[in-house]
């Protein structure tokens, strides 16, 4: 999974994208878009995610019903650099207001389905 963001050209931003488990919000549509967006305090930036598989998403995370949104929640997101406006996904967290942080991506790929709170869900 990789995103595509376009984000500012200053050395805090620069610095911030590289930490682990960047504070962010997630938006994942009914349609298959998915976009993550950064706020103020860190910086102003949104972007989209490429090379995903929806299905994967839903089955580990409680999905919303009645709109075109299936998951909009505050997550964490670690990304390394492949190119300026492309970046892997390393690690991804959403956080669920219930049981708190619902991992889905460690170490490049989808959390394994049987640790999952949301198996089957």
């Amino acid at each position: 999974m990789d995103l595509n963001i376009k984000l500012p050209t200053n050395l805090f931003a620069i610095d911030t994208i590289g930490l682990r488990d960047i504070p962010c919000v997630c938006k994942v549509m009914l349609d298959g878009d998915f976009y993550v967006i950064f706020n103020e305090p860190l910086f102003d930036a949104s972007g989209f995610m490429s090379e995903f598989d929806k299905k994967e998403i839903d089955s580990r995370f409680p999905v919303l019903t009645g709109g075109s949104v299936t998951q909009y929640c505050n997550a964490a997101i670690s990304v390394e650099r492949i190119n300026d406006d492309k970046y892997h996904v390393v690690s991804l967290k959403f956080f669920h207001s219930l049981d708190g942080w619902i991992s889905l991506i460690e170490y490049g790929d989808f959390f394994p389905q049987g640790e999952s709170k949301y198996d089957g869900y």
